[in-house]
């Protein structure tokens, strides 16, 4: 590895360095946040010279429209390409949340993360690239690995929207709703213009490296390219001193993407881009006999369980602004979304399984703004359609084909839209007083071609219509510049996909689903509060609380059958209850050079559910209640603006809040709860020149054994990271 790591090194440096700047971290942070300018006041800053570039206070997601972020009546959180990239060194998408108390990223292993949101995620929590769905029919209960199949480094920037956002954007928005906005070239001048960046990065001590090659190109300000390509070479990783090496833990990937952007007119943009991920050999370690005992968790009988995943993603999208009259922006979406899983599993007996499970999602969206005597009106339609195939074999111990199942994880043969219609109005009295109001009606439907009977075993066939009118209305209220109050009433729905009503898979080590038809949909309705605070650059801070009523949530039970030496669990709507939260973060600049940061977060919820097959309701904990945790970081850049370091100290407390599914999932949950810990980071970089930058990072400084609740591993131990930035 280390010999693959010098050659590239050796051959990115072959190539002449122009004069771009590449500046440290630090500068560019504060280019990104207006930091750097203590002077400015609120609202004034300079504008971009590309026109289509979002101003650093602005957002896009929680209005689906350009707005400013201070302004708005939900918690937001903001990720620039500097958080994304070198600055944070963060391995997956999902590792961009790891610094956000509020969000805790669920680990079945090392290639898989979940982040919750508001205490929920899976199926319950919508990621969008560009504006567009990540989430299909297909997705699971609980931790998923979908999120993973974003590569970090095709993110500009990624707008995190907490708490419930049905009405702009459907079903799955209950936890938040994630938008990833893609990387694309913004170097623009006269004539043609061509360059390009490189990212390598080295991580003891599993030699893992990760190599990302960029090319921009521009025709005058006509047109702008952006192409990318990404390596990823992860080996097995080690734990803390007690837990060690984790065999069978690496994986590899590669990812690449295309950008082209056409600038008809000035006011008129036209995206055509295309991205591919494929990953190779991901396992799920702990429910394999390479899974490690941690605080007398059990250890899997599987000798192997792996996953392949490939993503891809292709679309053309079209945006108008500054349009004079009624309508001031237009936007319209066309799109085509391919997902693909492969898993093998090898039981105790040699005898193994494979299943398939492929998805192709072409999608539709288009978006109005309007300028009326009502305020500022956002109006639109959404319409996705999942076509779905999945297939399960098995073969004998010696490898002969022993038979094949009606359908695979999910019903095979099948398909299933999602159509919706909003519209949401904005409107400011005075300049102190913010109010909106909108209203979404989302129709489900889903045909289930091949479905296996969970009593007969026969083949079956299901159809099911679902609609909903979700509303949303907010308030926010500025006695001054400095000062946001806002509060906010919102309903969600979430309609049952094919994964609730058709699954056949393992749903954790111990048990098995079989398909639940005739499941309804899930209601949350949700109040929310909270205050944001600033002083020029120098002091921020924001706190909220939220309340989010459950009706009607889909649960698993066992039903007293045990299938294949696993316990049968089935769905009912039978989850009432409620999830409840604090969020609290600030920072303090006392000087341009130094500055801290802290942030803690409390959730915790209750749902009624069955215990046992008696099918007898009682109120319990909600799945994985994340543990209350919180983070403490002081950063100081150099005078020259060339250097920076900062350390960062991580903590979680001991959760002992589990749910009766938590107490059965014994090889990724300890007995009694999962164990609280404290880590410490350290990170820093330079610039070596204009266009040569170093980061460098030591994770975990202590080589503490640590586990984030509900993951299938520890995390890794002692970790010393090395990259470096090039541009040319």
């Amino acid at each position: 590895m280390s010999l693959r790591i010098a050659a590239i090194f050796l051959f990115i440096s072959m190539f002449p360095v122009e004069g771009r700047c590449a500046e440290s971290a630090r500068a560019q942070e504060g280019k990104e946040s207006g930091a750097g300018d203590r002077s400015a006041a609120p609202g004034t800053e300079k504008e971009p010279a590309d026109p289509w570039a979002l101003l650093p206070d602005m957002v896009v997601t929680p209005n689906r429209r350009e707005s400013r972020l201070f302004e708005q009546p939900f918690s937001v959180q903001v990720y620039g390409s500097k958080d994304i990239g070198s600055r944070g060194m963060y391995r997956t998408t999902p590792d961009v949340f790891s610094d956000d108390p509020a969000v805790v990223v669920q680990k079945t292993s090392y290639g898989q993360g979940s982040p919750f949101l508001r205490g929920l995620t899976g199926f319950r929590t919508l990621f969008m690239i560009d504006g567009i769905r990540l989430n299909n029919s297909t997705f699971r209960e609980g931790p998923n690995q979908y999120w993973n199949t974003v590569d970090p480094f095709l993110i500009d920037r990624m707008e995190v929207v907490k708490g419930i956002a049905s009405v702009l954007y459907g079903s799955d928005a209950i936890g938040g709703a994630v938008n990833a906005l893609s990387r694309r070239n913004t170097e623009f001048g006269e004539g043609w213009g061509m360059g390009g960046a490189a990212h390598l990065r080295g991580t003891t001590p599993d030699m893992s490296a990760i190599v990302r090659i960029e090319a921009n190109a521009n025709a005058g300000r006509a047109a702008g390219i952006h192409a990318g390509a990404t390596y990823k070479d992860f080996n097995d990783f080690t734990a803390g001193p007690h837990v060690g090496l984790n065999e069978h833990s690496g994986y590899g990937e590669w990812d690449c993407d295309l950008r082209c952007d056409f600038y008809p007119d000035p006011s008129v943009k036209i995206t055509a881009a295309f991205q591919r991920t494929d990953q190779r050999n991901i396992r799920r370690t702990h429910s394999t006999i390479y899974g490690i005992p941690w605080h007398l968790t059990s250890v899997g009988t599987d000798l192997d369980r792996s996953s392949d995943q490939w993503r891809d993603l292709g679309y053309v999208q079209v945006h108008a602004k500054d349009m004079s009259g009624l309508l001031k922006n237009a936007s319209l979406s066309v799109s085509c979304h391919h997902q693909r899983e492969r898993e093998f599993r090898m039981k105790s007996n040699g005898t193994s399984d494979v299943q398939v499970c492929d998805v192709v999602t072409p999608g539709l969206w288009g978006t109005l703004e309007l300028d009326t005597p009502a305020g500022a009106v956002t109006a639109g339609f959404e319409y996705y359609r999942d076509f779905v195939g999945t297939a399960k074999d098995s073969y004998n111990a010696d490898g002969s084909f022993k038979g094949g199942e009606i359908q695979g994880p999910v019903a095979d043969h099948s398909s299933y839209d999602l159509l919706g219609l909003f519209v949401q109005d904005e409107y400011s009295p005075t300049d102190e007083l913010r109010f909106s109001a909108g209203i979404r009606y989302t129709l489900a439907t889903l045909i289930a071609g091949r479905v296996k009977d969970p009593d007969t075993g026969t083949r079956i066939r299901l159809s099911d219509t679902y609609d909903n009118f979700s509303f949303a209305a907010r308030a926010g209220f500025s006695p001054a510049d400095s000062l946001n109050i806002y509060a906010g009433l919102s309903t969600g729905f979430r309609a049952p996909n094919l994964s609730d009503l058709t699954r056949l898979d393992i749903a954790k080590s111990s048990e098995i689903e079989t398909p639940s038809p005739g499941l309804e949909s899930e209601l949350f309705t949700s109040i929310d509060i909270g205050v944001k605070f600033r002083y020029e650059t120098i002091l921020k801070a924001e706190l909220s609380f939220f309340y989010t009523i459950v009706n009607d949530m889909i649960v698993r039970y066992p039903t007293g059958a045990v299938i294949d030496g696993k316990n049968e669990v089935r769905k009912a709507n039978v989850g009432d209850g409620w999830i409840s939260g604090m969020e609290a973060s600030g920072s303090w600049s006392p000087v341009k050079e130094l500055e801290f940061k802290a942030g803690a977060a409390l959730t915790q919820g209750k749902v009624d559910t069955y215990a046992s097959s008696a099918k007898i309701k009682s109120r319990e904990w909600i799945s994985r209640v994340p543990p209350t945790s919180g983070m403490l970081s002081g950063r100081y850049t150099g005078l020259d603006d060339k250097w920076w370091v900062e350390l960062a100290w991580k903590w979680a407390w001991r959760q002992r809040k589990l749910s009766p599914s938590d107490e059965s999932d014994t090889q990724r949950i300890p007995p009694g709860g999962t164990p609280g810990y404290g880590v410490v980071n350290i990170r820093g970089g330079m610039a070596l020149s204009k266009s040569i930058g170093l980061s460098l990072a030591v994770l975990n400084l202590a080589n503490k054994d640590y586990r984030i609740h509900g993951s299938g591993q520890n995390e890794p131990g002692l970790q010393v990271q090395a990259s470096m930035d090039l541009k040319f």
